[in-house]
């Protein structure tokens, strides 16, 4: 007897699969047999879940919205059975004591799709609904996939040289960041306006990632650029990359006092799920990082 969307769990409905066009991003798409309707059904009801656990009707617990890309929603527990671990936003939602955690973010999204007018975010941020708005997005658009081709040279360009910088499209690379600098600081004024001031906005920018072996989103663009993928001058290079971001969200951070960058580098050494995500360990200790930043925020308030 065929399974109706009532019954359907995640791995029995969709099939998971890193985007290599889009780093961060998966393509989530329904497996052979399954309607689209059920498929719609299906994940409607996987992600309300998610969201009524962790937003039941308790008082007196601080209120966080979380909004992005696959670091914020994996769709964990339930990709779980795929093989995925729990994001730093999951880690950080089961202290359901503490925390009333809406985590609105899609691992298929971009950062064009998150960011999109009107946003998502919207509704539950105005009128000071949540205290805090955690927000992640913007790797697809410069850590991996088809955008290290944008502002990556050719192995072969860089001279030999063992300075990252080397090996950067400056103007390229600028494009990209400046791009993203006005997405972010669209978005901080979004939530100042519909929030009337009240709600804090925490951001972080990823860690330094590692190329992998015919990794989809770091080791095989980095290998059709003439990179061998576990070469140091590949590492360094998304280091570089990573620091580059940190320094964009610094500046959004330093114009608002109401936001706030949350540093994760090196959080997640020895601890990577795959290319680009941290494993269970790396998730928690970012969410103790955020615990530790709202905690900082609400003394001084």
């Amino acid at each position: 007897m065929a399974k109706t969307a009532a019954h359907l769990d995640f791995k029995s409905a969709f099939k998971m699969k890193p985007d290599p066009k889009e780093a961060l991003v998966f393509k989530i798409t329904a497996l052979k047999g399954v309607s689209a309707s059920d498929a719609v059904r299906t994940m409607r009801r996987i992600t309300l879940a998610e969201q009524l656990v962790t937003t039941m009707s308790v008082g007196g617990r601080i209120k966080i919205l979380a909004e992005g890309d696959s670091w914020i929603n994996i769709l964990w527990p339930e990709s779980s059975a795929l093989g995925y671990e729990m994001t730093f936003v999951n880690a950080l939602a089961k202290d359901t004591a503490k925390y009333d955690t809406l985590n609105i973010g899609f691992p298929g999204d971009t950062f064009a799709e998150i960011t999109k007018n009107p946003p998502q975010y919207k509704q539950p941020i105005s009128g000071g609904q949540r205290q805090f708005f955690i927000f992640s997005g913007g790797g697809n658009d410069f850590l991996g996939g088809g955008s290290l081709a944008k502002y990556v040279k050719r192995f072969s360009q860089g001279g030999g040289s063992s300075d990252p910088r080397d090996y950067i499209k400056e103007n390229e690379f600028k494009v990209i960041l400046n791009g993203l600098k006005a997405g972010y600081r669209q978005m901080v004024k979004n939530v100042n306006v519909w929030s009337s001031g009240y709600t804090h906005v925490l951001l972080q920018g990823y860690d330094y990632a590692h190329p992998r072996n015919n990794g989809p989103w770091l080791g095989k663009p980095f290998k059709a650029l003439g990179y061998a993928w576990d070469s140091d001058i590949a590492k360094e290079i998304v280091k570089y990359s990573v620091d580059r971001f940190y320094e964009l969200l610094a500046g959004v951070a330093d114009s608002s006092a109401k936001v706030n960058l949350v540093d994760a580098r090196n959080c997640c050494q020895g601890n990577w799920h795959d290319e680009l995500h941290p494993n269970e360990k790396a998730s928690k200790k970012i969410a103790k990082k955020f615990d530790a930043a709202i905690d900082q925020i609400l003394a001084v308030s």
